[in-house]
Parts: C-alpha cells; structure tokens; sequence
C-alpha cells in the first residue's frame, strides 16, 4: 500500500490517507480472536431491524485481505511505538 498511511487516530477510528483520498472514520472491530477494518458505513432500518452498508468497498478479494493484513500490521505499529516516536501528523492526540 505504497503511499498510504494512517493518520488521526484515536483508540479504535482512524483517518487513512490513500493518496489521492483521504478516508475517515475507518475503524477497528475486534470480536474474540478476531480483528479487521471496516470503512465508514451508513445506517439504515430494514424489517425493523438496525443495519449498516459499506461506503467504501474493495471488490477484489485478494486486494481487501491484503489491505486488512496491511492496516492491521500498521495500527499494530503505531499503537507500540511510543507517542514521542511517531510522525508529527500522528501526534495529534487532543490531550
């Protein structure tokens, strides 16, 4: 993901920077063992019941699982390296 990078992050939601597009309010899910990225989604009713649909979506299978190994891989990094040690775009924790 040559050119990407994570900015903005606070806890779980994150803005990513993929050049041209800067994507925000991505976040991440954790379930158990389980981790992965979803993209910025819409709510809506259907049957009464309370759903949500992707935005943002990465058809090709190989390119979505790949991106998740990345962003995963990339938070992963930036929520081990100490605050001081990050990029200054990063630093922008509000306290």
């Amino acid at each position: 993901m040559d050119g990407w990078r994570i900015s903005n992050w606070k806890l779980i939601a994150f803005d990513l920077d993929a050049k041209p597009l800067v994507i925000k309010g991505c976040l991440l899910h954790e379930k158990g063992e389980k981790r992965w990225i979803n993209f910025p989604s819409r709510e809506f009713i259907k049957d009464g019941e309370r759903k949500f649909i992707n935005i943002i979506v990465i058809p090709d299978s190989d390119t979505y699982w790949r991106f998740q190994a990345w962003c995963l891989a990339e938070l992963d990094r930036i929520i081990s390296t100490p605050i001081a040690a990050l990029e200054p775009e990063q630093n922008n924790i509000p306290f």
